[in-house]
């Protein structure tokens, strides 16, 4: 996998929030391309906001966000799932 896809479950949460939307591909976070999924979850963890680059129709979106504080609840937080995925 060299992105994550976006499920989104609450209309209220982080991602839909800021743009994103379900079947997103997130291809970099601050500036970085995804190695591994569990890299590309590091980048989601802390405090502040987080800079993405987004696939979706063909093209590059760019959206941010606010990360997950240590400790908190991914979906709670974001409002969906991040999995693991494959650029078309």
């Amino acid at each position: 996998p060299d992105c994550l896809r976006v499920a989104i479950g609450d209309m209220e949460g982080a991602m839909y929030k800021a743009g994103l939307r379900a079947g997103d591909l997130i291809i970099s976070a601050n500036g970085k391309e995804f190695e591994s999924a569990p890299n590309a979850w590091t980048l989601f963890r802390g405090q502040g906001e987080v800079a993405l680059i987004v696939l979706r129709g063909g093209q590059q979106l760019q959206f941010s966000i606010e990360r997950v504080p240590d400790g908190g609840d991914w979906f709670t937080r974001l409002g969906g799932m991040l999995t693991p995925a494959s650029r078309p």
